[in-house]
């Protein structure tokens, strides 16, 4: 009956180990995909903001107006030189 008793005694000091290090690796493997997810967050975060600000300038059609405001200082600048000349 010894033997039988060292083989259980042996399974119970094993068996707890086993489980803490599976535990330890299944909490590393977690950290890790948290690190994963939070940097896939903060690309697809970047890449939304980018594409919002390209659709407010295509919505708005900002180029349209920066060029038509700076052709209208110009034009305006050409009628005062105008004006002053006669």
């Amino acid at each position: 009956m010894e033997p039988a008793h060292d083989t259980m005694f042996a399974t119970a000091c094993v068996l707890p180990v086993q489980i803490y290090k599976e535990r330890k690796n299944l909490a590393y493997t977690l950290q890790d995909a948290r690190g994963v997810v939070s940097k896939l967050e903060l690309i697809m975060g970047v890449m939304m903001h980018v594409l919002f600000v390209f659709f407010y300038l295509i919505i708005f059609d900002v180029s349209r107006t920066l060029l038509s405001h700076s052709a209208g200082v110009q034009s305006g600048v050409q009628v005062c030189n105008q004006v002053s000349i006669m």
